[in-house]
């Protein structure tokens, strides 16, 4: 008989969501891709968590003034990045969320609701009532240029200090 094990060794990152004016994202991070499709995975997780076509995300990796990233290889990046990119993703679809339902400039503050949905790049009320924007529309009316958020895989009682020895 014979067995055999390979060590899983946990490492960390962060990564960077913007929800632009126009609509699209931009995700970043200093990870890199080394042809394993980190573009297309990081692309996918943002699409997914934030309700807008996968088109409409652009990924920027390996620049080291992007958020941090742990290393590439031995098969730790997918879990690392992806989870980086959807706690990233999810703060800034809530934000959005958020200034959607409280900004007084906002076609929804009037609908009194307490939860919206976005789908295909459009937000609107889970009940369909109501208005109906794109993002761009809805980052027009409420005068924003941006949302962005970070997101990390560190663990919730790391403190500063601990961050990236």
């Amino acid at each position: 008989m014979a067995a055999g094990t390979y060590p899983v060794r946990r490492a960390h990152g962060e990564a960077v969501v913007k929800i632009l004016a126009d609509g699209s994202v931009e995700v970043e991070s200093s990870s890199i891709d080394m042809g394993q499709g980190t573009y297309t995975i990081l692309a996918q997780t943002a699409a997914e968590t934030l309700g807008v076509p996968v088109e409409r995300v652009s990924v920027k990796l390996g620049d080291s003034h992007f958020a941090r990233a742990g290393v590439t290889g031995g098969s730790r990046l997918a879990g690392v990045m992806t989870g980086a990119v959807y706690k990233a993703a999810g703060q800034a679809l809530d934000e959005l969320i958020g200034l959607a339902l409280s900004d007084p400039r906002s076609p929804f503050q009037a609908l009194q609701a307490n939860t919206l949905v976005v789908q295909d790049g459009r937000i609107a009320s889970p009940r369909g009532e109501g208005p109906d924007l794109s993002i761009a529309e809805l980052m027009a009316a409420i005068g924003r240029e941006k949302i962005e958020a970070k997101g990390d895989t560190l663990p919730v009682s790391t403190t500063p200090e601990e961050r990236y020895r």
